[in-house]
């Protein structure tokens, strides 16, 4: 008996695990997830991880002084991403503003990576004045573009929504599901207009 029911747990296991694989790939792919390549964990991540839960509007400011964030435009990025987590979002552009062109799309990027997973989630509306901190210096950003039309449609601001929806799918190199999405949004303005 022991013989044959190893074998069959076994097997019946290793099912088990390929079913659950199959399913969460279904499961992204019918959500038209995007999947970014992730750097390693810089310093300066690091740095905003350990500060990340005093990013609030009552805390923000004494744990920047406790914990001076690091030199350099990642440094900035980070910094931005805890203002803006504050709400202090004019903070947060004005850091981004005072950077070269290559320094601006380096922190606007990590601004982008640390709220992008709360918009895929369907927070489109929290992450929208962050999107468009990002769209401002990353003009090229395609799913900022998507983010921020999303939640200007929802928003009832339509003029807006239109812009960025069709920015984004002038520039979104695949159709997924997220183009569909934006394509329904887009007929549903012009139903309105």
């Amino acid at each position: 008996m022991k013989r044959i029911f190893l074998p069959f747990l076994l097997t019946v296991l290793a099912v088990l695990v390929i079913f659950r694989k199959e399913l969460i790939s279904v499961r992204a792919r019918n959500a038209g997830a995007v999947y970014h390549a992730t750097r390693p964990v810089s310093s300066e991540n690091k740095w905003f991880n350990r500060l990340k839960p005093d990013c609030l509007p009552e805390k923000y400011a004494e744990a920047l002084k406790k914990t001076p964030p690091p030199p350099g435009d990642e440094g900035v990025g980070f910094t931005a991403a805890c203002y803006a987590l504050a709400g202090k979002l004019e903070a947060a552009d004005t850091l981004l503003g005072r950077l070269t062109s290559r320094g601006q799309d380096t922190a606007a990027n990590i601004l982008f990576d640390v709220f992008h997973p709360a918009a895929d989630a369907g927070e489109d509306q929290s992450t929208l004045p962050m999107m468009i901190i990002v769209i401002k210096y990353q003009p090229y950003n395609y799913m900022a573009m998507y983010h921020a039309g999303m939640s200007q449609y929802r928003l009832g601001d339509l003029d807006a929504a239109e812009e960025h929806l069709e920015a984004y799918m002038q520039r979104v190199p695949n159709k997924d599901g997220w183009t569909q999405l934006a394509e329904s949004a887009l007929v549903e303005i012009r139903k309105e207009r």
